[in-house]
């Protein structure tokens, strides 16, 4: 298996993960505002730019400001890192969910502008 292969599987295996341990499927997602799921992604895949000795030093900055206002209201005060690999596998599952959502959100907009036959 090709690196990028490995790392597609992961990504999949994260999104399956969500779905299966946290029910965070299509339903769940979509009853989220519309920039939730890319706005978690952003902050963790910023969050994973920045090894644990770099994290600590953001909590004065302006970057902790940045990822505090990226992350979405009403998840927390704040996201737990899982080191930077492990960040970024959520951050792509999450795009992946933000993709998924976008398309089912397309699909139903085309069904309902197609006139009934």
């Amino acid at each position: 298996m090709l690196p990028h292969e490995r790392i597609a599987a992961e990504l999949a295996a994260e999104r399956a993960r969500g779905i299966a341990e946290h029910g965070y499927g299509p339903e769940h997602d979509d009853a989220l505002p519309d920039d939730a799921l890319g706005r978690a992604a952003a902050t963790l895949a910023f969050c994973s730019t920045h090894s644990p000795e770099r994290q600590r030093d953001l909590v004065p900055s302006n970057a902790w400001g940045l990822m505090i206002a990226l992350w979405p209201k009403g998840w927390g005060a704040r996201f737990k890192s899982e080191g930077q690999r492990q960040d970024l596998l959520r951050a792509g599952a999450l795009l992946i969910a933000a993709i998924e959502r976008l398309d089912r959100a397309a699909a139903a907009d085309a069904a309902a502008s197609t006139p009934e036959s």
